[in-house]
């Protein structure tokens, strides 16, 4: 079941087997102080300080943020979701959009460089 920390526990009245979090830049500083019987999956923010997260990214943008600092950022989630995990059972599950979106059509040279980034990343 998707929750924010502001509905956690009305979500909690129905039972869920999971509880999804979808975070934003702020649920970094998410802190919970109960233990949960389910298990935690976390939807890691798409966009931070109003700039897309994208590891494919060839170059940053007033809206894009680099490959170096949306690894950064995911890290920062992957951190946030193992400790919170201390309150759930099972192991924790991390969704990330690796980005690669653009208005612009982009040259087959351009794909294969982002193609290639991901599987670095």
């Amino acid at each position: 079941m998707k929750v924010r920390k502001r509905d956690l526990n009305d979500m909690l009245k129905f039972n869920p087997k999971i509880l999804e979090f979808h975070f934003s830049d702020s649920d970094l500083n998410l802190e919970l102080n109960e233990k949960f019987e389910q298990k935690l999956i976390v939807h890691c923010y798409e966009y931070f300080e109003r700039k897309l997260l994208d590891i494919v990214s060839l170059k940053e943008t007033n809206q894009v943020h680099s490959k170096e600092k949306s690894i950064e950022l995911i890290q920062k989630a992957i951190d946030k979701t193992i400790s919170l995990n201390e309150n759930f059972t099972g192991k924790p599950t991390l969704i990330v959009h690796p980005g690669g979106y653009s208005l612009n059509e982009s040259t087959t040279s351009d794909i294969e460089k982002m193609q290639n980034m991901i599987v670095e990343s």
